[in-house]
């Protein structure tokens, strides 16, 4: 069973549209033309095609007195994919009235559809703890498939292997385990029948070694080349001279400024260009030396939305652009709507090298 949360339309008809919603247990808010390639419309539609019977709903709305406001919850009783219709059956709880939850996983609460997935989230919202439903295994094994074997070159390793095949390292095998990411059957009380039937429904258990293969990894620095340099990160490229003299006098500001027990100003670690360790979060901060507020956060917001995604920090993660100009007002204007519509703390700083 999956969580998810919907808008019900923009427009003069949008609250007639949610009374109607209530009153008749339902929703049909994807208000976007058949085959429009708004990116909008075609991630709306992606996630509606994932939502089953038996899934919960709720019906959402923000502004007012309130950040997040839920009008409806139920769950799905019937999806009609032609019309992009759901119907509900009424949950009667109370509904949540309150800050709209922020920081990483928790979802872009202005999007017309959104899977719920943070057990925090779903605990405030839908009144139902997921913390402690166990995820079921990527791969399941018999205990007497499991071979080990010692290898000696390039390097002394350990590896697991399953049905004959390299599956993982020992080590990574043990957190699999531990983390139930592979389950170990016993063969003598198992039904499962032996090697053949259980290749045959995981067949993808080649692919468990994948599933947490890491990001290229990369650690702090501890001094600025302020002249053009070759990096590499998820592409090459070639940082430009202006770029280094800003990060190198930004680095120097936050140290400065920030400068009490538990902060800590760290840069080009894991390719951000700054990160700044505070003891209640952590802000990163992406430089760009381009002349207009607008064209740095277009290059820099990219990288910055990735290396959240990746960060496994359970503090909260705020976001910066930094740039040599101030914003303009049409600018402004552009940074106002990505700070209402991005479910992170997010600015652009204007920062000038003196």
């Amino acid at each position: 069973m999956k969580y998810w949360a919907g808008g019900f339309g923009k427009g003069d008809d949008a609250y007639k549209n949610l009374k109607n919603f209530i009153e008749k247990n339902y929703w049909a808010a994807i208000y976007w033309p058949k085959g429009d390639k708004d990116p909008d419309a075609i991630r709306t539609r992606e996630l509606f095609k994932q939502i089953e019977i038996g899934d919960k709903f709720l019906i959402k709305g923000l502004g007012g007195r309130y950040s997040l406001k839920v009008h409806y919850i139920g769950q799905v009783q019937k999806k009609d994919e032609k019309n992009e219709r759901l119907e509900f059956k009424k949950i009667d709880i109370k509904l949540y009235r309150g800050i709209a939850p922020k920081g990483k996983n928790a979802g872009g609460w202005f999007d017309t559809l959104i899977e719920v997935k943070r057990a925090d989230i779903v605990k405030l919202l839908f009144n139902e703890d997921i913390s402690t439903i166990p995820k079921p295994a990527l791969l399941q094994v018999f205990n007497h498939e499991i071979e080990i074997k010692e290898q000696t070159k390039p390097k002394p390793q350990t590896f697991v292997y399953v049905f004959g095949k390299k599956l993982c390292t020992l080590s990574d095998f043990n957190k699999f385990v531990a983390d139930g990411t592979i389950e170990i059957l016993s063969s003598s009380n198992s039904s499962v029948s032996p090697k053949s039937e259980l290749i045959e429904n995981n067949s993808s258990f080649i692919d468990v070694s994948r599933e947490i293969q890491k990001r290229r990894i990369k650690k702090a620095g501890t001094s600025i080349n302020t002249t053009g340099q070759f990096r590499k990160g998820t592409g090459a490229y070639v940082t430009n001279p202006k770029h280094n003299e800003i990060q190198k006098s930004f680095v120097e500001h936050l140290k400065n400024k920030f400068n009490s027990v538990g902060d800590r100003v760290e840069f080009e670690e894991n390719y951000v260009d700054i990160k700044l360790l505070q003891t209640d979060c952590i802000t990163l901060y992406e430089v760009k030396p381009y002349n207009r507020a607008e064209d740095c956060i277009r290059s820099g917001l990219g990288q910055l939305l990735s290396y959240v995604c990746f960060d496994t920090s359970p503090k909260e993660i705020k976001i910066r652009i930094v740039g040599p100009c101030p914003p303009n007002k049409e600018e402004i204007k552009f940074i106002t709507f990505l700070k209402d519509t991005l479910s992170i703390d997010f600015e652009y700083e204007h920062f000038k090298v003196t």
